[in-house]
């Protein structure tokens, strides 16, 4: 008989691989567009996606001339979705200057959307105002 053990980085391999496609999610999206910015609290936001990989969040990046998955979009106003794109140290560190694990909060909005989908809305906007997703 024989046995195959199952590491934490190759469960990951086998459900997270190269071939897995991005999620397209629209009305997710717009529910993101609903919400204020997670960092300036504004409203009229875009849905801003993670582009850094990060593998303890479920995050493969994406590839040349994709997008992320849309589970990985937040709330961002104009101005600071282009600064997390335009920030001259890298995205990672453009979250870690506003003091936010953004993998974190994608994974927390995604979460709730699928469980009660835009019956959660008032509760993302608290945790957006509130501050609790920031280390402010």
């Amino acid at each position: 008989m024989n046995y195959r053990i199952v590491t934490p980085s190759t469960a990951f391999e086998a459900t997270i691989g190269k071939n897995t496609k991005p999620v397209k999610a629209p009305n997710y999206l717009a529910f993101i567009r609903g919400l204020p910015c997670l960092i300036s609290h504004a409203y009229g936001v875009e849905a801003a996606h993670l582009s850094a990989a990060n593998e303890r969040y479920g995050h493969t990046g994406r590839g040349k001339s994709q997008k992320a998955s849309d589970r990985h979009a937040l709330p961002l106003c104009s101005q600071m979705h282009r600064e997390q794109h335009d920030y001259k140290f890298g995205e990672v560190l453009f979250w870690d200057a506003h003091s936010i694990n953004p993998y974190e909060v994608a994974n927390a909005l995604w979460g709730a959307y699928q469980e009660r989908g835009e019956d959660c809305q008032d509760w993302a906007v608290r945790m957006i105002l509130s501050g609790k997703w920031s280390g402010k």
